[in-house]
């Protein structure tokens, strides 16, 4: 700070000389220097060595002038070198006010430089996002359509041809493969199935539908030896076939009971038995399902049901790449199928023209066929034709995936002590009720409470026993899926399933007892058929709950499809009307409820009305509120015009051809005339 101090000190002198003139410099202003100014200059000449003494003491700058220089000259007074210290100075120490704002500046001055104010600096180095960010990122609008292109254009190639670019060649084979026939399969089934659910033409389609699942299978497994460089014979690829033997008898056998009985109820299951055959058959082909657990069996069924529609497009994307694989020529087998379409309304034209033309021809036609191809109807039948084929190409897409890697089967392993528990509380009730039940009911040997006879005590319950049997089956499986093995569990769920078979066995007897009083129905014979298949299934229970390798699914799906196959053969309405019509009891005959059943009925009605010398003309009372009247001769003449819609070779079924007959019989034999 003093060598500052000095040399700013030094600077206002010299300006004071320089205003002055070298004439004044050693006036009587100027002659002689304050001794303060002395001081600063011998401090400035201590600090720095090589500064000239030049403003020292005066009595020291004679010798100053007669020093001798370092090269040996006689040194020149300093007045006498023509440099003021004004100019020679800067050159060795440059005055502040000139060079120090370089190095030191003052904050004043220089900050400004450095660190400006926002306003002034800023907008230099960060520019506002309006000026500066469209240079560095560029707005969406400007730049991301170069490179992403804006969904609706880029989104639509992208989802209408991926389908395709995803695998072309098996695409095109597939089609190639199995287009045709499954176009072929779908119009038989469209001409047995449209409005004759129960024909012998329909029993006939499960035997077309095993041929056609047959073909498709040998048809992959060449195809698959050919993807693999290998070669299959026809004969092994039969063989692989042989686990399918059992769903192939079971749809037989379901076919074969759909054209003996006129049931609606067994038609449906006679239909819907064949399609769960179908599904399973083919799923156990290409998956082992000895492992699978119930609920994801049930789970994997509803998914091959319903992926038929979410692969609906896959027809035509196949025969899209079929057709650019062959040059834009593409298969014959779609133009066959436009020419059926195209021709049906044409022939329902033509047939109505000729067979009004000729009434032989028109009865020829009807009875083979059926009315259906002299109505608008034909026009739905070929809709449902192409329904059938979208959905069974569906199938074939779907079935060779295998992805039904969920639900693993595997005991999810919950403490067994809650198992022990809620079904150690249910079956100490359970024996409490069993007991009961042998001592009051099969027993007889216990005093029943007073005002209720043996018979009021029978005869009520039974629905109640079925639904706790049922739950008894499903709170078993769940124990078996959900807990960790344990004896104490395992011998719970066994007595628990000893005392299930205890309440259905009471409530057979209970049912039974409640039939002889009042008759047969439907409802009370399939509380029979239920009781019966609960029993059945819960013997598979009670093995698999001492056997962790006992393929349950396969046992329940197999003994279900059992049951209800026999429930088919055995034509419950035929059961019903003749077990109530021959009755030794007092009361009267409930006729009126027995002709109100299927055709399956008629044969017993009519024998029935023969033998109790009713006539066509007729009127069976009803003995109920709800019900009419019924006329034995509208009754059998509506028999007889209803079974000829169907035709006498498409539609024709054993069942309605036998009430036909024994309606027709009875008519010819009691007319309605013999009546008055």
């Amino acid at each position: 700070m003093d060598n500052e101090n000095t040399q700013e000190n030094n600077i206002n002198r010299n300006e004071s000389e320089n205003r002055n003139g070298p004439e004044n410099r050693n006036g009587p202003e100027n002659g002689n220097e304050p001794e303060q100014m002395q001081q600063m200059a011998a401090n400035q000449n201590a600090s720095n060595p090589n500064i000239s003494p030049v403003y020292g003491n005066p009595n020291q700058r004679g010798q100053q002038q007669a020093m001798p220089n370092q090269g040996g000259y006689p040194s020149t007074p300093i007045q006498n070198q023509g440099i003021p210290p004004r100019q020679m100075m800067p050159q060795q120490n440059v005055p502040p006010r000139q060079m120090m704002p370089q190095q030191n500046v003052s904050p004043r001055q220089v900050m400004p430089q450095q660190n400006m104010s926002p306003r002034q600096m800023m907008p230099q180095q960060n520019m506002p996002p309006r000026q500066m960010m469209p240079q560095q990122n560029v707005p969406p609008r400007q730049v991301m359509p170069q490179q992403n292109m804006p969904p609706r254009q880029v989104m639509p190639y992208q989802y209408y041809q991926k389908p395709q670019i995803k695998h072309p060649d098996e695409s095109a084979t597939r089609y190639a493969l199995m287009g045709v026939p499954v176009m072929i399969y779908a119009i038989i089934c469209a001409i047995c199935l449209y409005r004759n659910w129960s024909g012998i033409i329909t029993s006939a389609l499960s035997f077309i539908s095993i041929g056609f699942i047959s073909f498709s299978l040998v048809r992959y497994e060449k195809q698959m030896a050919r993807k693999n460089d290998g070669e299959i014979t026809t004969s092994a690829a039969l063989a692989k076939q042989n686990r399918l033997i059992i769903y192939f008898v079971g749809m037989i056998l379901f076919g074969v009971a759909e054209c003996l009985t006129a049931d609606k109820g067994i038609i449906f299951i006679c239909n819907s038995g064949i399609l769960v055959l179908e599904i399973f058959g083919l799923l156990s082909y290409f998956n082992n399902v000895k492992r699978w657990g119930l609920l994801k069996a049930f789970i994997v069924f509803w998914d091959v049901l319903i992926s038929p529609f979410i692969y609906i497009g896959e027809a035509f994307i196949d025969y899209s790449a079929l057709k650019k694989n062959n040059g834009k020529k593409g298969h014959k087998g779609i133009y066959v199928f436009l020419g059926i379409v195209i021709v049906i309304p044409i022939l329902v034209f033509v047939l109505k023209l000729l067979a009004e033309a000729d009434e032989v021809f028109a009865s020829v036609i009807e009875s083979i066929f059926g009315r259906f191809l002299f109505s608008p109807d034909v026009v739905f039948w070929a809709i449902f034709a192409f329904i059938i084929f979208l959905f069974v190409y569906g199938m074939v897409v779907k079935m060779p995936k295998r992805d039904f890697d969920y639900l693993n089967g595997k005991n999810i392993g919950c403490e067994p002590v809650i198992g022990i528990t809620i079904t150690g509380v249910l079956t100490v009730f359970y024996l409490i009720f069993s007991v009961i039940q042998i001592l009051y009911l099969f027993i007889n040997n216990m005093k029943l409470p007073d005002g209720m006879s043996y018979a009021q005590y029978a005869r009520h319950g039974f629905f109640q026993l079925l639904f706790v049997a049922i739950l008894n089956l499903v709170i078993v499986l769940l124990c078996i899926k959900l807990f960790k093995k344990s004896t104490v569990l395992k011998v719970i769920l066994t007595v628990m399933s000893v005392c299930t078979y205890i309440m259905i066995a009471s409530s057979v007897v209970r049912m039974v007892m409640y039939i002889k009083e009042y008759d047969l129905t439907y409802a009370r014979f399939i509380v029979l058929f239920m009781l019966a298949l609960t029993a059945v299934l819960m013997v598979g229970v009670v093995i698999r709950i001492f056997s962790d390798v006992f393929p349950l699914f396969n046992y329940i799906f197999l003994a279900i499809m059992a049951m209800l196959i026999l429930y088919a053969y055995s034509r419950p309405a035929n059961i019903i009307a003749n077990y109530n019509l021959n009755q030794t009891h007092d009361r009267e005959v409930d006729l009126e409820y027995v002709m109100r059943l299927c055709d399956d009925a008629v044969p017993a009605v009519c024998e029935y009305l023969e033998e109790n010398n009713y006539k066509a003309g007729d009127v069976i009372e009803a003995d109920r509120f709800l019900r009419g009247d019924v006329n034995i001769e509208i009754y059998l003449t509506d028999i007889i015009r209803k079974n000829e819609k169907y035709g006498a070779i498409r539609g024709f079924n054993f069942s309605r051809y036998n009430a036909t007959k024994y309606a027709e019989a009875f008519l010819d034999k009691y007319p309605a005339s013999d009546t008055y």
